[in-house]
């Protein structure tokens, strides 16, 4: 019998759902589904990175994270298959998102950053980049309609020019916990 290749794609959606199923962590889950609760001292290390990254900017030393790594430095783990047990999946970034959200609030609110004439409304999820040069926000960054930025692509890159951008290092990282 031969096996269509919808039958198969079906087949192997199934598999994947089932094995996300049983991947999931304890009921210790906070509202961000599947990662762990961050606890006050996840909040706190979040606080001082967005802190330090607003800083950064301001001094027109454009850093930021990725999302495997901002998740691993708030758990103050080496990468976050240590912190949830398994590699990263593209329907981690809504609840990684939903951290960077939670840290913002936590720390008061978003932070203004300005360059020129250009100002910006940041927040933690304002440094969460891509791994790979030029360390650009993924296009949905900029087509939530749950939580829409309230700056524009054009104005964050006028905040964070191209050849400005980098990635926070691990030394930096470290000396923030």
């Amino acid at each position: 019998m031969l096996i269509s290749d919808r039958e198969t794609d079906r087949a192997i959606g199934t598999i994947e759902l089932l094995i996300r199923a049983v991947e999931l962590p304890p009921a210790t889950t906070s509202p961000t589904r599947g990662l762990p609760d961050l606890g006050s001292g996840g909040i706190d290390r979040g606080k001082r990175l967005f802190r330090y990254l607003a800083h950064q900017a301001q001094r027109r030393k454009g850093s930021g994270s990725f999302l495997c790594r901002f998740i691993a430095l708030l758990f103050n783990k080496p990468d976050f298959k240590a912190v949830v047990g398994r590699g990263y999946l593209p329907s981690d970034s809504g609840p990684v998102i939903e951290i960077a959200r939670l840290i913002t609030a936590a720390a008061d609110g978003r932070l203004p950053l300005t360059r020129g004439a250009s100002s910006i409304s940041s927040g933690m999820d304002t440094f969460i980049w891509e791994v790979t040069r030029p360390f650009a926000r993924p296009d949905r960054a900029w087509q939530n309609p749950k939580h829409p930025l309230p700056y524009s692509r054009e104005e964050w890159l006028a905040v964070f020019p191209d050849e400005e951008r980098r990635l926070i290092t691990p030394k930096e990282a470290n000396s923030l916990l």
